[in-house]
């Protein structure tokens, strides 16, 4: 109500069962007078005087009481649903057109992480739920551990009906904790993607990617004509020719054409290029490959 107003109060007195707030203006006749219930966690407003005698110069569109907090608070419900986007400028927006207050992209932001962390909790509460979650796995293998691996029973039964190919691949995590998410997919009868198992290390080096895969194949059998793609990464390769050896892996072709592009800079080479990664015939691929290193 007062960010409505734009009219700013201050705390005149504040303890575990008293609250006491007036107007910026020592002068003016607003205040409101709060005191906890007794043996509750609830308020009861005591006195309320809704008159502001202050002048209107008292009003500001910079509102102090209009914190990042109370912004998320009061637009959680935008972001309920999870194909809801509404990024800062819209909050911007919406908090002037709706309370008459001018924020910054600053605190807009603040805001959309407060209503995030109020919706679904903060990063460090997830992770609190981490130990209890692998209670059972904690148990079975006492002592500290670095890595972790998660697959669903549900991806385990329906891999037997994809096909055999595995995607591997890694990404930074770059939120508050760092570290390496590391992914395994393939494709359904559909063409659609479908997970099989995912983990999170704190850097990708060998001793993780053997770790991975070893895990992966406890969980998930040998297929006939397994496939593994990947990228470049040695560590990767390193791991499945000493846990799968004697399956074909290759090399992933946007990351291949990302690396050419990254070494060759100025050409265009991406219709070729694909045009040679899609060869079935040991003839055309000769012959688009012979093209494609003359550019």
């Amino acid at each position: 109500m007062m960010i409505k107003t734009r009219y700013e109060f201050k705390v005149h007195k504040s303890s575990p069962s008293l609250l006491v707030v007036h107007c910026m203006d020592n002068n003016c006749s607003w205040r409101v007078r709060g005191m906890r219930v007794m043996n509750t966690r609830c308020w009861m407003v005591t006195k309320f005087v809704k008159e502001h005698t202050c002048a209107v110069n008292y009003k500001r569109e910079e509102h102090r009481q209009a914190t990042s907090w109370v912004i998320g608070d009061c637009l959680k419900n935008r972001y309920i649903a999870p194909s809801r986007k509404f990024k800062p400028k819209d909050i911007v927006d919406d908090v002037r057109e709706r309370f008459g207050v001018q924020i910054s992209y600053n605190k807009a932001w603040r805001a959309k992480e407060a209503a995030y962390d109020t919706l679904h909790g903060t990063p460090k509460e997830s992770y609190t739920f981490l130990p209890s979650f692998l209670h059972v796995l904690v148990k079975c293998n006492p002592g500290r551990f670095n890595y972790f691996f998660f697959a669903l029973a549900a991806s385990k039964e329906g891999y037997k009906f994809c096909r055999p190919v595995i995607c591997v691949d890694e990404a930074h995590l770059k939120g508050k904790y760092k570290g390496m998410m590391f992914t395994a997919v393939c494709k359904d009868g559909n063409n659609n993607i479908f997970s099989l198992a995912w983990g999170i290390g704190d850097v990708e080096n060998d001793s993780l990617w053997l770790w991975f895969f070893t895990k992966f194949k406890q969980v998930y059998e040998d297929q006939p004509g397994l496939v593994i793609v990947l990228d470049r990464h040695p560590s990767i390769a390193k791991a499945i020719r000493e846990i799968y050896p004697g399956v074909f892996h290759g090399i992933c072709m946007q990351h291949l054409l990302h690396n050419i592009k990254n070494k060759f800079r100025g050409i265009s080479v991406d219709m070729l290029y694909y045009r040679c990664a899609k060869a079935y015939r040991l003839c055309e691929f000769a012959c688009l490959m012979n093209a494609l290193m003359l550019v």
